[in-house]
């Protein structure tokens, strides 16, 4: 803003200087003529005295010197003329210079916003004469100022978006652990479910007329409290890892381990509730290096569940395809590449896929891919995505090499 200023300043001293000197070889007015934005001058009756190509060319006007003698009325609506008239007249009889933003048009007729200045004209004894102003073009300037509004709008929205998530959050977290607290509780009768079995056992060997339960059946019985107890253990464990990420993800790298890759995948692959055999056996493990990493194999196993269940939902949506997982060793990096041949990602919404609550699924809340791009970035690494639509989405950790 100061230097538009500034600018305007030596363009109306030029003017002034051009109308109180005797230019017989035009040089002053030739140097307006080739200056930017809209340079003009009035009399005191609002009639136009001169102006710069820019302008002569916006009005339509062969040459300059054909807007001598016109006022706005000639080029403008009556409306519109009245107000600049009334707006020269202030700065005429007020004696004050000003500066304001204007709708205007391009030489190309194309609508536009000018910032202008206006200030009294004056002669050798002082007096006033006209006036004389200067636009500028600052259509880009204020699209980009609407853009940054928007964007700090945007981001405010964001933040309290963010907010209502960990609230939410905290909320299903509390109201989770009251039933996984009760499970627990109730598998501490893990020990009497071997008695009953055994008992059970002893009563058909007796020949006991009691309902029959078969041999694949009585083993999940006895050890079925403890899996019950070792998932609900798991589950707390998770609230707790999600939680303390929600809050502040850099809090956790104190809890840092090293990992094996391998393990991640494998806990994946045994802990993952398939809907059946047919379901489980779309998922291909070829090519697997296991390296290590330092993180927490709890939130990578949760990358993978995310990145399992999105494929799964894609390949039915397809109605074909299958999921492939395989790593690589880089110099910098280490990679897990997560593929589905699904449905894949329209071009338009790749750039988006890691934003946060950006999602096109039905139901889908958008929290986590983003959730799954801040817990690798939090341990060095990133989260890349790759698709084509119809044909696949590729997914690839990054992990900082050791």
């Amino acid at each position: 803003m100061q230097h538009e200023h500034s600018f305007t300043t030596r363009i109306i001293n030029l003017v002034q200087n051009l109308i109180s000197s005797n230019d017989k070889d035009n040089q002053l007015e030739s140097v307006l003529a080739l200056m930017p934005g809209h340079v003009y001058w009035k009399d005191i009756k609002g009639r136009y005295l001169g102006c710069n190509d820019n302008f002569a060319t916006t009005l339509g006007l062969r040459k300059r010197a054909d807007i001598k003698g016109k006022t706005d009325h000639d080029f403008l609506p009556t409306e519109q003329a009245n107000k600049i008239t009334i707006n020269d007249q202030k700065i005429i009889t007020g004696n004050i210079p000003t500066e304001f933003e204007e709708q205007g048009y391009t030489q190309k007729h194309k609508h536009a916003v000018f910032l202008t200045q206006k200030i009294p004209l004056r002669s050798k004894d002082e007096k006033i004469t006209g006036l004389v102003g200067i636009s500028l073009d600052i259509t880009e300037r204020k699209a980009l100022e609407q853009k940054l509004q928007t964007a700090k709008v945007q981001e405010g929205l964001q933040e309290a978006r963010i907010k209502a998530m960990k609230a939410i959050a905290a909320s299903l977290a509390h109201e989770l652990r009251t039933p996984l607290s009760a499970i627990s509780n109730f598998t501490d009768t893990q020990e009497y479910l071997s008695d009953l079995a055994t008992g059970y056992t002893a009563a058909k060997e007796a020949k006991l007329d009691i309902p029959l339960i078969r041999p694949t059946q009585l083993e999940v019985i006895k050890d079925a409290f403890q899996h019950i107890a070792k998932e609900a253990d798991y589950s707390n464990s998770v609230i707790n890892l999600l939680l303390t990420n929600l809050r502040e993800l850099e809090t956790a790298q104190k809890d840092f381990e090293i990992c094996s890759i391998n393990d991640c995948i494998n806990e994946v692959i045994n802990r993952y509730p398939f809907a059946n055999q047919k379901q489980a056996d779309l998922v291909k493990i070829t090519d697997i290096v296991d390296f290590k990493f330092k993180g927490k194999a709890l939130l990578v196993s949760h990358i993978l569940f995310n990145l399992m269940k999105n494929a799964l939902h894609y390949l039915e949506k397809a109605g074909k395809g299958d999921i492939t997982i395989w790593t690589t060793e880089g110099e910098n990096f280490n990679e897990l590449h997560f593929k589905d041949t699904g449905a894949g990602i329209p071009a338009k919404y790749l750039p988006h896929v890691f934003e946060h609550f950006f999602s096109k699924r039905e139901n889908g809340t958008g929290i986590g891919l983003s959730f799954c791009q801040m817990v690798m970035q939090n341990m060095g690494g990133e989260m890349k995505c790759f698709s084509e639509e119809g044909e696949y989405a590729e997914f690839v950790l990054y992990f900082s090499k050791l």
